[in-house]
C-alpha cells in the first residue's frame, strides 16, 4: 500500500492534502474537505448562501405564524398569563438549546441527533396547520361554507404536492425563494400587527398579564401553567432545520450556527410581539373561552412526503388525536435534543474537546490515517473483487468548530439546556385537560414508548453485533483500501 507516499505530496486527496493547502483554498473546497473528514463525499450542489438559508430556516420555525396556530394551548391551560410570561420563557429556554446545537454544528455537519420519526411528524404538523389555515380563509370569506376534517386534511395533501414540486421541478430557484419567502414572512407579521393593534379593541394590562385561566380543571393552578407550557415550547420547534441542509449550504462550519441563533432571536421576538398583540385584542375573555432538477433527491423526497400524508388521515377520524401528533413531534425533537446535549456536556467538562484548529499548529501536517484493529472494525467491499476488506480512516477527534460559546459561559447553558429538555419531555406527555378519558387522553407517550421500546429490542437481538461504523463513503479517495 502506498497511501502514505500519495497523501506526503498534498495532491489533493480529502486527508491527504496538507492544512496548509485546506486553508488556502476556496470556501466550496475546504466545504469538501471538511466532509471528507467525517468520511463522506460531495454529492448535492452548495447552493444556498447565508441568507437563503436563514430565510429557510425563518420559514421552517414559522414562530409567530405557529404561535397563532396554537394560541388556544397554552391560553386553556394558563390564560393570557401564561402566554404573556411563559413564551419569553420558552423562547430563552429554547435558544439555550439551539445555542448547543449550533456548537454541534459547527464541528459535525451530520446530523444524527434527529430522529426520522420527529422529522416526518413535525412535516405532518406544518401541511396540517397550512391546510387548515387555508381552510380558515375560506370560511372567513365564504360563511355558508361547512368546514370538514377531511377537507383540511386534502388541503394539506396539496401544501405536500407543492413542497414536491419545488424541491424537485424548480429546485434550482429554491435559494431565491426562500429569500422571497423570508420578505414575505416579515413584511405580513408587520401588516397583521399594524392592523391588529389598530383596529381591534384593547384588553388592560392586568387582564394581559396577570388574567389566569384553568379550562382543563387541574387540581391547582400551577399545574395547569406547566401543561399549557409545552404550548409555547411547540412554536420553537425545528430551528436546527439548517443542519439538515448543510451539504446544500456554503462554509456551513460558520453559516449553519449563523443561521440557527439568528433564526431563534428574530422569530422568538416576532412570535413574542405578536401574541401580546393577540392577547392585547381579544377583548371579553369569557366570550373566547365559549367560542374556542439536477442532484436532487428526487425518490428521497417523495418518499419521506408519502408518510406525512398518511399521518393527515389521523386529522380525519379526530383532530383530539391529531394533536398527539404534534405533541409526539414536540418529545421526538427534544428527546433527540436531550441526548448530544448531554454528550457535549460530558466531553467539554472533561476536557475532551481540542480548541478550533488545534492540529493546524505545525505548518504542513498531513491529518493522521489510522487503522481500526477492532474485530467490530467498519469493513466495506472493494469494486475489484467485492470482497470483505480493512477502511483506513481518519482518528475521529474531537474539536471545536469557529463558532461555540467558550468557558464557564458555555458549560453553564448547556447545563441548562439539558435541565430544559427534560423538563419539557415530563410535561409534554400530560393530558390536556382532566378527568382523563379515551378521548382526551394524550397517546403520544404511548407511541414513544413503543418507538424506545423497539430501539432498545432491535440493538440487543443484533443491532449491537450488525451495526459497523463510522459509516463511510466509498468515493472518498484518502481512504486507502487494503488488506494490511
Amino acid at each position: 500500500m502506498n497511501g502514505s507516499s500519495e497523501t506526503s505530496k498534498g495532491t489533493g486527496d480529502a486527508f491527504g492534502a496538507t492544512f496548509d493547502e485546506i486553508h488556502g483554498s476556496t470556501y466550496l473546497e475546504r466545504d469538501a474537505h471538511g466532509l471528507a473528514r467525517l468520511g463522506k463525499s460531495q454529492v448535492l450542489k452548495r447552493r444556498f448562501g447565508f441568507l437563503s438559508v436563514f430565510g429557510f430556516s425563518c420559514c421552517i420555525l414559522a414562530t409567530w405564524e405557529t404561535a397563532l396556530a396554537l394560541f388556544t394551548e397554552a391560553f386553556a391551560n394558563g390564560g393570557p398569563a401564561a402566554l404573556a410570561w411563559g413564551f419569553p420563557i420558552a423562547w430563552l429556554s429554547s435558544f439555550s438549546v439551539y445555542l448547543c446545537l449550533a456548537e454541534m454544528a459547527s464541528m459535525s455537519l451530520i446530523p444524527f441527533f434527529l430522529p426520522l420519526l420527529a422529522t416526518l411528524e413535525s412535516s405532518t404538523d406544518s401541511s396540517i396547520f397550512t391546510g387548515t389555515i387555508i381552510q380558515g380563509l375560506i370560511i372567513l370569506n365564504w360563511p355558508d361554507y361547512e368546514p370538514r376534517n377531511f377537507h383540511g386534511a386534502l388541503l394539506a395533501w396539496a401544501v405536500i404536492a407543492v413542497c414536491i414540486f419545488v424541491n424537485t421541478v424548480v429546485a434550482g430557484l429554491l435559494p431565491a425563494l426562500e429569500g422571497l419567502i423570508l420578505l414575505i414572512h416579515v413584511l405580513g407579521f408587520i401588516a397583521i400587527l399594524i392592523v391588529l393593534v389598530y383596529l381591534s379593541p384593547h384588553s388592560s394590562v392586568e387582564d394581559v398579564f396577570f388574567r389566569s385561566l384553568n379550562e382543563g380543571n387541574w387540581p391547582n393552578q400551577g399545574l395547569s401553567y406547566f401543561v399549557g407550557f409545552i404550548g409555547n415550547v411547540a412554536t420553537f420547534v425545528g430551528a436546527d432545520a439548517a443542519v439538515h441542509m448543510a451539504e446544500e449550504i456554503e462554509n456551513p462550519a460558520v453559516n449553519v450556527p449563523r443561521a440557527i441563533v439568528t433564526t431563534v432571536l428574530l422569530n422568538g421576538s416576532t412570535g413574542w410581539a405578536m401574541v401580546l398583540a393577540v392577547l392585547f385584542c381579544l377583548g371579553d375573555i369569557e366570550s373566547v373561552i365559549v367560542h374556542p432538477r439536477t442532484r436532487v433527491p428526487v425518490v428521497a423526497i417523495v418518499v419521506v412526503t408519502l408518510i406525512p400524508c398518511l399521518l393527515n388521515l389521523i386529522y380525519i377520524g379526530s383532530s383530539t388525536a391529531f394533536n398527539d401528533v404534534i405533541s409526539m413531534s414536540v418529545s421526538g425533537l427534544y428527546a433527540s435534543y436531550l441526548l448530544p446535549c448531554s454528550f457535549l456536556l460530558w466531553r467539554r467538562v472533561t476536557g475532551q474537546i481540542k480548541p478550533h484548529r488545534a492540529r493546524e499548529e505545525e505548518p504542513g501536517r498531513e491529518m493522521p490515517l489510522r487503522r481500526d484493529r477492532d474485530p467490530n472494525m467498519l469493513r466495506q467491499p472493494t469494486l475489484e473483487d467485492n470482497g470483505d476488506s480493512d477502511i483506513l480512516f481518519e482518528e475521529q477527534v474531537l474539536e471545536w468548530g469557529p463558532w461555540r460559546i467558550p468557558g464557564l459561559l458555555g458549560i453553564l447553558n448547556n447545563t441548562f439546556a439539558c435541565v430544559f429538555c427534560v423538563w419539557v419531555l415530563f410535561w409534554d406527555f400530560w393530558p390536556p385537560s382532566t378527568p382523563v378519558t379515551a378521548e382526551n387522553m394524550n397517546y403520544s407517550v404511548l407511541v414513544t414508548g413503543a418507538v424506545i421500546i423497539f430501539a432498545v429490542a432491535r440493538y440487543f437481538l443484533g443491532g449491537k453485533v450488525e451495526y459497523r461504523g463510522p459509516l463511510v463513503d466509498y468515493d472518498v479517495k484518502s481512504f486507502a483500501i487494503g488488506p494490511n
